[in-house]
C-alpha cells in the first residue's frame, strides 16, 4: 500500500477534526489496500466517503461493485484526471461543510479534510503560458491504477484483515527552537523556523502534528499552520524519531513528547526520512528563499 508503516500512512490523511465517515473511510480503504497490495489508498478512502454519504450508508455497507462504477466511469478528460469523480467528491465535502472559505479578505479558512482533498487533486498547471496540458493529480494516477484490475467482492471485503490503528495528533514540547536543517554552498546551516506574527526567529514552544497539519505556536502564544514550508507533518515526525536525546522517541508518539533542546526538521529539498541531524544526509544547495 505504501513505503510508509500503514499506521503512519492513515494518520497522515486522519486529522482529529476529520468527520467519523471519512475515519472510517481511511480505514476500509488501509484494510483493502493491505489485502489487494494495490496502490491508491487515498483515492480509494475518498471514493468510499464519497459513495456512503450519497446513499446515506455507513461506509461498510458500500458495495465493491459501486467501487468499481465509481472507479471505471469514462469520464476522463486530458489523460487520466477523473473530472465527474472529482465534481462528486467535492459536491460531498462541501454539502458536508469541509470546504474552503474566507472569513476576511485577508484571512481565509480551509478544514483539514479539504486540504488533503486539495492537496490529492492538485495539479500542475503550465498551459497559459507553454501550452502544456495540466498534469494527472495523484487522485488521478491513483483512480487509474486502480480502475482496471480492482476485483474484490462484497464477501472478500466481509473478511479483510486488520490493521493497526492509525496514530493520533502529537504535541511536541520544546525547550530550544524548531530549525529547519540543510547544508549551503558554503557551509553546513540551521535555520530557526520564523513566527509569522512575530516576523523574526522565536522559541517553539509546541509544535501540534495532527493528520496532515503541523501547528507551530511561539513563546508569545501566536499560532501558524504556515510557519514554514518544510513543517510538515512526515518530517516533524521524522524529526522525532532522529532526535539525539538520552531515549528513542517511536514515529508512532501520541499525546506530548518533551523534546530537550532544539528539533531539527529537514528541509523540503532532501528526502522525507533522511537524519536531519548527520552532515551526511544533506544536500549541497542554498535555500535562502524558503528558510524564512
Amino acid at each position: 500500500m505504501s513505503a510508509l508503516p500503514v499506521a503512519w500512512a492513515m494518520s497522515l490523511i486522519l486529522p482529529s477534526t476529520a468527520p467519523k465517515a471519512w475515519g472510517d473511510a481511511v480505514r476500509r480503504s488501509a484494510r483493502i489496500c493491505v489485502a489487494t497490495g494495490k496502490e491508491g489508498f487515498n483515492a480509494l478512502a475518498f471514493v468510499l466517503y464519497t459513495l456512503a454519504a450519497e446513499q446515506r450508508v455507513g461506509v461498510d455497507a458500500v458495495s465493491m461493485d459501486d467501487v468499481r462504477a465509481a472507479l471505471r466511469n469514462p469520464d476522463l478528460h486530458r489523460g487520466d484526471e477523473p473530472t465527474r469523480l472529482r465534481a462528486r467528491i467535492q459536491t460531498i465535502l462541501e454539502a458536508q461543510g469541509q470546504y474552503h472559505f474566507s472569513l476576511s479578505p485577508a484571512r481565509d479558512v480551509e478544514t483539514a479534510l479539504w486540504r488533503i482533498y486539495r492537496e490529492v487533486g492538485h495539479r500542475e498547471s503550465y498551459e497559459d503560458w507553454t501550452g502544456i496540458p495540466p498534469s494527472t493529480s495523484e487522485l488521478g494516477r491513483q483512480v487509474a491504477a486502480l480502475r482496471d484490475e480492482f476485483v474484490m467482492t462484497d464477501e472478500e471485503a466481509a473478511v479483510l484483515p486488520h490493521v493497526p490503528d492509525p496514530v493520533g495528533p502529537v504535541v511536541l514540547r520544546i525547550t530550544g527552537q524548531a530549525k529547519i536543517s540543510f547544508r549551503s554552498v558554503s557551509a553546513e546551516s540551521v535555520v530557526a523556523v520564523r513566527c509569522p506574527p512575530c516576523k523574526r526567529p522565536r522559541m517553539s514552544v509546541e509544535l501540534r502534528v495532527d493528520g496532515p497539519e503541523v501547528t507551530f505556536m511561539c513563546q508569545d502564544g501566536h499560532t501558524s499552520r504556515d510557519a514554514n514550508p518544510s513543517l510538515t507533518a512526515l518530517r516533524v515526525r521524522n524529526a522525532l524519531v532522529h532526535h539525539p536525546g538520552p531515549e528513542r522517541i517511536p514515529w508512532e508518539s501520541e499525546g506530548t513528547v518533551v523534546i530537550d533542546g532544539d528539533l531539527l526538521v529537514a528541509h523540503k529539498g532532501m528526502r522525507e526520512n533522511v537524519n536531519p541531524y548527520s552532515d551526511h544526509s544533506r544536500l549541497t544547495f542554498r535555500p535562502e528563499a524558503d528558510s524564512r
